[in-house]
């Protein structure tokens, strides 16, 4: 939609809600980098297309590590309870 596109080309970076998306990308990918893009063709032909660069800070891709880690724990041991009561 052109108001969210235009959102996006005013503040000139990533939204906010893509960061953890495009950081995971980069880390399962083994990338250094990913880029964002929106389209909107009815925008004048110059505004179209915006694309902008992500490089997730190691920092936080260890924090997102960490968090999948304690989640798949926590699956981990809701399973072996539910295989309990199944038996």
């Amino acid at each position: 939609k052109p108001h969210i596109h235009l959102d996006y080309l005013l503040a000139g970076v990533p939204p906010p809600a893509y960061i953890p998306q495009m950081a995971m990308q980069a880390a399962c990918a083994e990338l250094e980098f990913v880029d964002f893009a929106s389209y909107c063709p009815l925008m004048p032909q110059e505004l179209q297309l915006f694309i902008v660069r992500y490089e997730p800070p190691m920092q936080y891709l260890r924090e997102l590590e960490d968090a999948v880690v304690e989640f798949l724990a926590d699956l981990d041991d809701k399973l072996a309870k539910l295989r309990k009561l199944a038996a």
